[in-house]
């Protein structure tokens, strides 16, 4: 993907002689070169789509997804490309923004027949909870064989587990559906039983399902059926099913792939066992020393469940090959150093990121709970201030306001956030 991202700026069609240097850097895989001088040119024609939309890109290679985010919103305004409208719901995911990157996403999938682009907008349907759609992506990029290809047959397990899982989820809050559930718990506890098993009684429920029923015509009825559990149960049976018949693909075709392993590891954690997920993982870098950083990252998580915050730390950390985290590294690093007590490591590694106009609520929060904890209340108020007003029911931000304003002998104020904070712990 990045070299197809990279390709774009340096066959940009129609772009001007000026444009050669920036090509040039990006060529040599010199970003931050190439980003300087877009922007020059970018001073003497400041309202160009083009050249927007390839510092767009350029800072998206960066992991600057913030200045992204901004650059690719300027080029929408003018221009629809394909990429800039992919990458910008990618950006948003990157920063966990996932109610801005949806529309994005519906975009496009409807604007893009292009394999590459699919690449970078697949993971982003998984994390942004729209697996069916991700379904669709990766069983087109399995269709074509683009590669990697194991990497793309792994997602699209994922994308069936967790269509399965979140039909299994909505189905738990409808009515009607402890015979669906008991169904699927007593297969999940005893493999000799079938999930199955309540399907003639969903079709009883529901005469409008038929055993032939295709999985695009399940979603269709659970539109227009949203409060019958009888097509959810069903539409989460055959996704597992569909889940187990392309993971026997992937073990087949790449049984000792990083991805199925991954995958395997993933499928241990799902079924709550921790422990032997964390060994497959460790196994997986003790065969890969190389192993791509995403290994270390769900090594990371995996430990942070079990609130091992310095081992967590140091697979965070082994994650992260270049100078430049990304914004869901930083989050879980800065969560690590505030349970092991390294305020000032905490501050140093947000003080960049807390001056962009754009930051993230939990950059503010940990930033100003870091100050906090380190006797800076003047600077951790306006932190916090500016994060209870991106997330203003956060009632553990008003709690410490109410603290720092007592401190501060602002007792006005102290009291205003003190009544805000129990009305929020009242109401849940």
């Amino acid at each position: 993907m990045l070299a197809v991202l990279s390709g774009t700026i340096l066959h940009a069609q129609g772009a001007p002689g000026s444009f050669e240097a920036a090509r040039e850097s990006v060529r040599q895989g010199d970003y931050a070169l190439a980003e300087g001088q877009l922007r020059a040119l970018l001073a003497q024609s400041p309202d160009s789509p083009e050249i927007l939309d390839k510092l767009g890109i350029v800072l998206h290679l960066q992991g600057k997804s913030l200045e992204a985010i901004r650059t690719f919103e300027k080029v929408l305004k003018q221009n629809r490309y394909p990429e800039a409208v992919a990458l910008l719901a990618v950006n948003f995911c990157r920063t966990e923004r996932f109610d801005r990157a949806l529309p994005l996403l519906k975009e496009a999938k409807a604007d893009s027949s292009d394999p590459d682009i699919l690449l970078a907008l697949g993971p982003c349907y998984l994390e942004s909870d729209k697996p069916l759609d991700a379904v669709l992506v990766y069983e087109k990029l399995t269709r074509l064989g683009t590669p990697p290809q194991d990497e793309n047959q792994a997602n699209l397990v994922r994308a069936w587990f967790d269509a399965s899982r979140q039909s299994f989820d909505k189905l738990a809050s409808l009515p009607g559906n402890l015979p669906y559930l008991r169904a699927i718990r007593q297969a999940r506890e005893n493999p000799a039983l079938d999930a199955r098993s309540a399907f003639s009684e969903a079709y009883r429920d529901a005469p409008y399902l038929k055993p032939m029923t295709s999985i695009r015509d399940l979603i269709a009825q659970i539109e227009s059926h949203p409060k019958d559990a009888a097509p959810l149960y069903v539409l989460g049976v055959l996704c597992a099913e569909r889940a187990a018949q392309e993971f026997e693909v992937a073990e087949e075709r790449w049984p000792n792939s990083i991805p199925v392993r991954r995958l395997t590891a993933e499928m241990k954690a799902s079924l709550e066992d921790i422990d032997g997920a964390i060994q497959e993982y460790e196994q997986i870098l003790v065969t890969f020393p190389d192993a791509p950083p995403g290994v270390h990252f769900s090594l990371g998580n995996m430990y942070l469940g079990r609130l091992k915050w310095e081992k967590a730390l140091e697979q965070y950390r082994l994650a992260e090959s270049g100078t430049r985290l990304s914004m869901v590294s930083m989050r879980h690093i800065s969560e690590c150093l505030s349970h092991l007590g390294r305020f000032d490591a905490e501050r140093e590694l947000l003080k960049n990121l807390i001056l962009d106009p754009d930051s993230p609520f939990w950059a503010l929060r940990d930033f100003g709970e870091a100050e906090q904890d380190t006797g800076h209340r003047e600077s951790a108020v306006r932190y916090l201030e500016r994060a209870s007003i991106l997330r203003p029911d956060d009632a553990s931000i008003h709690y410490r306001l109410s603290t720092l304003y007592r401190k501060l002998n602002r007792q006005d104020l102290a009291a205003k956030e003190l009544a805000i904070y129990q009305r929020l712990k009242t109401k849940r």
